[in-house]
């Protein structure tokens, strides 16, 4: 089954669950980590690191003159593209935004609103499939007097589904992620959204829920350049927190990079389920203890562009 838009991951029968936490220990897990769940947990997370990439280069595509209209700039389609959400696909093929309110406050003028509110209810074929979105997000400007000071952008009853055939995936958005690009040489990137999936074939629905929640900088090789190249990072001393549940069962981790994620605007490279993996080099790593006291360690490191080797606890799995 092909992807039904290129940057959506379709898992089957998990959930994952990302929240932040602070220096603390990995919490405790009531089984015994296996190289099933590692994996999972892999997959769950390398749709978060292309949301980052994603927030930074902007879309894949050429921003239409109805998206700098509706309020939103490249970065901000470049942030719903990394979650799947061909919008700027949509406005080409003339989907209409209605935003509220029109126009909008932009003092330092770079597209992005001081706050407003975009409805948007579409459908259209994209990738082979029927593809239809609706519900509002609201954009707001981090600094209006500060021009790509970065944005906010919050779901609010956002939804999409994809159909061919007996196949669907649908799917609900809340929360939201945040860009804080005030300072050239490093950004900042808060991510806290919820996403519930749920894939239908045949007849038979697995519902799957994420929620993310976390924070990590981005430093770009050349401030002047940013979008070229840079390192993501998330502090082992602020780690992330990764859940991935399956059914009953909930596997916790700690998570972060070490060393830093090296992300360059070159490398094209994506999963076989189409997520965009612009790095070449740098490692993720994810921590894991049960109530036994049994501890796990899953890295997953890039050795070239979109090239990884994923071990837990020194061994190869993938």
């Amino acid at each position: 089954m092909s992807s039904p838009f290129r940057s959506i991951v379709v898992t089957t029968a998990l959930t994952g669950l990302l929240a932040a936490c602070g220096g603390q220990q990995p919490p405790q897990n009531g089984k015994p980590m296996t190289p099933e769940a590692a994996k999972a947990a892999a997959t769950i997370a390398l749709r978060d690191l292309s949301l980052g990439s994603s927030l930074v280069r902007g879309p894949s595509g050429i921003v239409p003159q109805s998206a700098a209209e509706a309020g939103l700039n490249a970065r901000v389609l470049g942030g719903l593209e990394g979650l799947g959400i061909p919008m700027w696909q949509a406005l080409e093929a003339g989907c209409e935004v209605k935003v509220e309110p029109l126009p909008f406050t932009d003092k330092d003028a770079d597209l992005v609103p001081a706050g407003a509110t975009l409805k948007v209810d579409c459908a259209l074929d994209h990738n082979g499939y029927s593809y239809a979105f609706k519900g509002a997000l609201r954009v707001e400007d981090n600094d209006d007097n500060f021009k790509d000071s970065g944005f906010r952008l919050s779901f609010q009853g956002f939804s999409d589904k994809a159909t061919k055939g007996d196949y669907s995936v649908e799917r609900s958005f809340d929360g939201s992620f945040a860009l804080d690009s005030k300072n050239p040489a490093l950004y900042k990137l808060d991510k806290n959204y919820v996403l519930i999936t749920k894939q239908t074939k045949a007849g038979q629905t697995n519902t799957l829920g994420a929620t993310f929640d976390t924070t990590e900088t981005y430093a770009p090789d050349d401030p002047s350049k940013p979008v070229l190249a840079g390192d993501f990072a998330v502090d082992k001393v602020k780690p992330g927190t990764l859940t991935v549940q399956k059914n009953a069962d909930v596997y916790n981790w700690n998570w972060y990079t070490d060393p830093t994620l090296h992300y360059t605007l070159s490398c094209v490279a994506v999963t076989g389920e189409g997520v965009w993996i612009p790095f070449d080099e740098g490692a993720v790593v994810y921590t894991y203890s049960d109530s036994k006291g049994q501890s796990a360690n899953l890295r997953l490191e890039f050795t070239g562009c979109g090239s990884y080797t994923l071990t837990l606890d020194g061994k190869v799995i993938n």
